[in-house]
């Protein structure tokens, strides 16, 4: 077909949103850090202020919609994870159990 499709959804989240949702869904005890923004990103790199995606061009073309809500894919992500089984140390990309979002 040659064509790029956006496939996720076109509800709105911020970044600590999601975060927050995660860390609810799950019962974690993590917590959300706020960092300044040239600490998050490597000089030079310009991140959009809004993602709002549109699946016009899907549902028009192949008929396609998202039917797995937002929270049912954070708990199918989850399960997956905890069926791979504990990770080991090298393993995990943050020396903390924060989570960061850009401020």
């Amino acid at each position: 077909m040659g064509e790029i499709f956006n496939i996720g959804s076109d509800q709105e989240i911020s970044i600590e949103d999601l975060a927050s949702r995660v860390i609810t869904r799950l019962r974690s005890r993590s917590t959300i850090r706020h960092i300044p923004y040239e600490l998050a990103y490597e000089q030079g790199f310009e991140d959009m202020a809004r993602r709002v995606p549109s699946l016009e061009k899907i549902k028009r073309l192949l008929g396609w919609q998202p039917v797995t809500s937002l929270d049912a894919c954070i708990d199918l992500v989850a399960q997956q994870l905890e069926e791979r089984g504990p990770r080991k140390q090298s393993d995990l990309t943050s020396r903390a159990s924060a989570l960061a979002a850009g401020s």
